[in-house]
């Protein structure tokens, strides 16, 4: 029973990452959501495997390897959009900072560096 469970999450752990990579929208918010999901159903598995005895967790293994693969394979394509999309964010970040201290430096500056024709 234990054995079916814990196949039983796995299968929607893999579900989870792959309904997310189907869409162009998915946000780095849905991304962080689903980590948070599979990382309870993790917990829960490894709960399971204290519950089953080494064969059964060697026999889990074996009868899920492909699954796991695809698994392992899934989940690290959803950590590198969140990767990519946070050096993203953090690149425009530092563009905008650049603009306000030009601006800031700019406004700081006690002699204009325009000539006022009137003068």
């Amino acid at each position: 029973m234990q054995y079916t469970k814990k196949e039983n999450e796995l299968h929607l752990v893999l579900k989870r990452l792959n309904e997310w990579g189907q869409t162009s929208s998915d946000s780095v918010e849905e991304a962080n959501a689903i980590l948070n999901l599979n990382q309870e159903s993790f917990n829960q598995i490894s709960q399971l495997d204290s519950e089953l005895s080494v064969e059964e967790r060697k026999d889990f293994l074996n009868s899920n390897k492909t699954t796991l693969t695809h698994l392992i394979v899934k989940q690290k394509e959803l950590i590198i959009f969140i990767k990519n999309e946070s050096d993203h964010l953090t690149e425009q970040l530092a563009q905008m900072n650049q603009k306000s201290n030009v601006v800031n430096h700019y406004m700081n500056k006690e002699k204009s560096l325009f000539i006022d024709k009137d003068m």
